[in-house]
């Protein structure tokens, strides 16, 4: 009996061994046309509640047919947002993970390394937040927007007349100076998270920069 399971053990350990040696068949992709998913997206919008169908109907919107779909599972969530039946985004949180890239902290510098050319932000973590005197300077002139409205204030384009340099770091964010900071990079290992001081929200169709002090339209497409 015992040498019958021991058998069963090591066959057992030999298959799991195999499976994680080998790697998994890749399944290819099944093409689906745009226009069929658009048709299905049709036939969902009319199972739609007769109330909603009648709002819809009385307001006259040509609104596209908006989907969310929400799959919640122990380990992770998923997060599908379709556009007529084609998938526009997709998000996924797993349980743990923390979701530290795009938060932002008002912060301390605790300490200026010149040969590292960058600053230690207390931001109330275990690891302070590295920031790099590149990304305290304001940020450079992105080609792919196209300025419409400069509205930057008299101190700004005083600073920038001045043409700051990192040199200029330590004497404009001295030891102890509070400072405003988003996550650009989150915590590898014992390496705190990545940070400047360029803040940007983005939206689904705008970007929020309130320290850039301008007004843009994007050139791309």
């Amino acid at each position: 009996m015992n040498n019958k399971l021991t058998n069963d053990t090591s066959s057992n350990e030999e298959q799991y061994t195999q499976e994680l040696i080998a790697p998994p068949v890749e399944k290819k992709g099944e093409y689906i046309n745009a226009e069929n998913l658009k048709d299905d997206a049709a036939k969902r919008k009319k199972k739609q509640p007769l109330v909603t169908r009648i709002i819809r109907a009385i307001k006259a919107e040509k609104k596209s047919y908006t989907e969310l779909i929400i799959n919640s599972e122990p380990l992770e969530k998923r997060v599908a947002l379709l556009q007529n039946g084609v998938l526009e985004k997709f998000e996924v949180e797993r349980t743990g993970e923390a979701r530290e890239v795009g938060a932002i902290f008002k912060g301390r510098i605790q300490n200026l390394e010149p040969g590292l050319k960058a600053a230690f932000v207390d931001i109330g973590e275990d690891k302070n937040a590295f920031l790099h005197y590149w990304d305290i300077l304001p940020a450079a002139k992105d080609n792919s927007i196209e300025i419409v409205r400069d509205n930057k204030s008299e101190k700004q384009k005083k600073l920038e007349a001045e043409k700051i340099t990192v040199k200029d770091i330590p004497k404009l964010y001295p030891i102890g100076s509070e400072i405003i900071i988003q996550i650009t990079k989150g915590q590898i290992g014992t390496k705190g998270p990545r940070t400047t001081t360029n803040i940007a929200l983005p939206g689904r169709y705008l970007v929020l920069m309130p320290y850039s002090g301008t007004l843009g339209i994007s050139r791309k497409n």
